[in-house]
């Protein structure tokens, strides 16, 4: 991320060519925008006309596989063994992020139809039915979407005695 692409005064982030090759708008959480401010302060002392907002120890920018890595290196550090066999990954966050995100609004009992293109629209998904894949994970939504559908559509379908 450049220097250029982050206000520090109104906390907003411009991220260039994300997800499906498209620019983004983030908007920081105060904490975060004072540690960015503080962080940039410090930063300018060393590499005061810097490009890049994260500069590596040589001023430049870090290599696409830098986070996988780094990551990996920590995580080994740690001694957690995996479950599944399958080393975590930087992108699990953004997963656990999204299925945290609709367990909220399930217990929250927000209305998932409404709230569910904000978070599409957020993960950087093309069409609705890509962020639906994260809904079979909230084991909370089953019950909901029972109780729901039953109230719904009850009379669609009669009760068969006999």
């Amino acid at each position: 991320m450049k220097v250029e692409h982050v206000d520090l005064t109104t906390g907003k982030l411009t991220i260039r060519q994300s997800k499906g090759h498209k620019d983004r708008t983030v908007m920081l959480s105060e904490d975060i925008l004072q540690l960015c401010r503080v962080y940039h302060e410090k930063v300018s002392y060393i590499f005061p006309d810097r490009t890049y907002f994260f500069p590596n120890h040589r001023g430049h920018r870090y290599r696409k596989d830098f986070s996988g890595y780094t990551f990996h290196d920590f995580w080994n550090k740690t001694g957690i063994v995996s479950v599944s066999g399958n080393p975590p990954r930087v992108h699990d966050f953004r997963h656990t992020f999204a299925v945290n995100r609709l367990n909220q609004w399930v217990m929250e009992k927000k209305d998932l139809n409404a709230y569910l293109p904000y978070l599409s629209m957020y993960l950087g998904h093309e069409h609705l039915m890509e962020t639906d894949y994260y809904l079979h994970l909230v084991p909370e939504f089953f019950p909901v979407l029972t109780s729901e559908a039953e109230e719904r559509f009850s009379y669609l379908i009669p009760e068969v005695t006999g």
